[in-house]
């Protein structure tokens, strides 16, 4: 089978590997961790944002006022806090398994997810013109949130992939398990009636 994602020996998000991948300077952390000492404050919205938009899926059928958002909001903001902070720790990297394993869980699809963190992220870039003066500046911090995007993009759909694959998985194994008991059934009864027959 073709690799699409690649996880550790153990099947979880690889995050070195993906900051080896994305991070071409070798110092995102510490560059989001910078960037979250400037917005961080508006952190919450950031997370607005995403249950907007994760609203906004045909595939939820619940309904969100603004009083829910906010609620909900609250609940995530220490994960996106957790990205920014602690980047190239994989504690957020957990918590993203347990977003996703709920999400596909209620029968909803990884782009929901994935629109609502492009939401977050677009919230973020405008908050910069806000808090940066500087062109240069400027740029250097789109540029931050572009690379953490795309390792958070990455880690969900690792995630997706990864639980996705193993339901399939299980689900072959109990199908293989059928059959073979099946297979035996007609074997014990082919059996049982051929020494009927001799006896």
């Amino acid at each position: 089978m073709a690799n699409v994602v690649q996880g550790t020996s153990n099947g979880e998000y690889d995050l070195a590997r993906s900051l080896r991948l994305y991070d071409t300077a070798g110092d995102l952390p510490e560059r989001a961790r910078e960037l979250w000492a400037l917005i961080g404050e508006d952190g919450i919205e950031l997370a607005r944002e995403f249950w907007r938009r994760y609203a906004k899926s045909p595939e939820v059928s619940d309904r969100f006022d603004e009083g829910k958002i906010e609620q909900l909001a609250r609940k995530i903001v220490p994960f996106i806090n957790s990205k920014f902070v602690t980047l190239d720790r994989s504690d957020w990297t957990h918590e993203a398994q347990g977003f996703v394993a709920k999400a596909l869980g209620a029968g909803l699809t990884l782009s929901t997810l994935l629109a609502g963190l492009n939401a977050d992220t677009e919230a973020a870039y405008g908050l910069l013109p806000r808090k940066i003066s500087e062109g240069a500046d400027l740029v250097r911090y789109a540029r931050v949130l572009s690379e953490v995007q795309a390792i958070e993009i990455d880690c969900f759909i690792h995630h997706g992939i990864t639980i996705t694959r193993r339901e399939s998985e299980q689900v072959q194994q109990s199908q293989a398990g059928t059959f073979n008991g099946r297979v035996m059934s007609v074997v014990n009864d082919c059996t049982r009636e051929r020494e009927e027959l001799r006896g």
